[in-house]
């Protein structure tokens, strides 16, 4: 049996502490947190507008998140962080909403999104 600690792991230390785009994996009709946007098109624009400034030192790949079930069962990972030398189920996750309740989570810094720290925008 797979232990959850198992799957956290250490990020790369080049992926923390920058900005980072992210990918939306749902439609946003499908998500809490991007549900006002009318297409799939006019959240991810929006998205491409942004940099997420990541500082975790420890996250999850979607695909172990995916397998978790024990996570999968009360969280719905609705974005990760774009690295454009992987597929998206090696990404880390980078946000994740309740499947029942409007619970949030999001693995960067909120407050840090509106500047830019690595000159990237």
């Amino acid at each position: 049996m797979v232990r959850l600690t198992d799957s956290i792991i250490p990020v790369p230390l080049e992926q923390r502490y920058v900005s980072h785009d992210v990918n939306l994996r749902l439609t946003p009709e499908d998500t809490y947190i991007y549900d006002e946007y009318a297409t799939l098109e006019e959240a991810e624009d929006m998205l491409d507008e942004v940099q997420f400034y990541n500082e975790l030192s420890y996250n999850i790949r979607l695909r172990t998140f995916l397998k978790e079930k024990q996570l999968s069962r009360l969280f719905i990972p609705i974005a990760t962080f774009n690295q454009d030398h992987v597929n998206q189920e090696e990404e880390f996750v980078a946000m994740i909403e309740g499947s029942y309740f409007p619970f949030y989570g999001l693995a960067w810094s909120i407050e840090k999104v509106q500047y830019n720290f690595d000159l990237t925008m």
